[in-house]
């Protein structure tokens, strides 16, 4: 009867091992995403961002673990990769959780992205004064002490993201807008293997164009990985898509990306090109 039970321990013991090799030492799948709470998942997005050269990627991992720690799954936070169609996160429960830990207001995507483009970002002249629409940007980088490598570099960031405006231009030219701004202010990003991403909206009672989502997108062998902080008070969320079409329908689902029918786009860009329309 013992031998029994302990064979019984034993078959116990190494399902469960190999149950949770599957889960943190298995392949990840495309169409899914991860929030980085995990240490394994973390290794591998540290190494493919490194490979490609990606710049500040240990401060960008600080980042994600000063938002995990005050998160949790009630959140909409995923311990595993997840199918991107089953992922939600709940934007209160999200807040609630953060600010019970953290007086100060942690970074969004502009800030992210921005960081992980930032050392091979070149511009000829720069814009010193930023618009409304990049209020709670600043206040986030000129408050919060987790944020100075971006604050070391304002003048490029408000450059970078400041909002267009469209009071002389037409709905026929407003998809080149964006590009042309990238022309005249000599924008470029020096690294062949990675893209910034930007989901540009219109305002047209305040007639302006303005980055309203931005990502920074890595063509990997056979797939892509598109790295996102999905808002302020919200998890960062790292996604293996086929193609850009996926990534273009993954947005299409984010209904907070679309306003009136009065509104043109959203247009996306691949750093100055134009690459997807709505």
């Amino acid at each position: 009867m013992k031998k029994v039970f302990l064979l019984l321990i034993c078959i116990i013991f190494l399902c469960s091992c190999s149950k949770t090799e599957n889960v943190t030492g298995s392949k990840p799948e495309v169409l899914k995403a991860t929030n980085l709470y995990l240490q394994t998942d973390k290794d591998y997005v540290k190494e493919i961002l490194k490979n490609n050269n990606v710049g500040n990627v240990d401060v960008f991992l600080n980042w994600v673990d000063h938002f995990n720690i005050a998160s949790n799954q009630k959140c909409g936070v995923n311990t595993t990769w997840t199918s991107i169609n089953d992922i939600k996160y709940d934007e209160i429960e999200c807040a609630n959780k953060y600010e019970k830990k953290y007086q100060m207001s942690d970074g969004d995507c502009r800030i992210t992205a921005f960081a992980l483009i930032e050392k091979d970002l070149q511009m000829s002249k720069k814009i010193q004064d930023e618009g409304t629409y990049l209020m709670f940007d600043m206040d986030v980088i000129d408050n919060n002490k987790d944020y100075k490598l971006v604050k070391n570099k304002r003048d490029d960031f408000v450059t970078l993201f400041n909002e267009i405006n469209i009071s002389n231009v037409g709905d026929k030219e407003l998809q080149n807008v964006f590009s042309n701004k990238w022309k005249e202010y000599g924008i470029k990003i020096n690294n062949e293997k990675v893209s910034l991403i930007s989901l540009v909206i219109e305002d047209p009672d305040s007639k302006v164009l303005f980055v309203g989502h931005t990502g920074v997108l890595i063509h990997l062998e056979d797939k892509i990985m598109f790295i996102e902080k999905i808002a302020f008070e919200q998890p960062y969320q790292i996604t293996l898509l086929n193609n850009m079409n996926e990534l273009f329908d993954m947005f299409s689902k984010r209904k907070e990306y679309f306003g009136g029918e009065k509104e043109n786009g959203p247009f996306v860009y691949e750093n100055d090109k134009l690459v997807h329309t709505y």
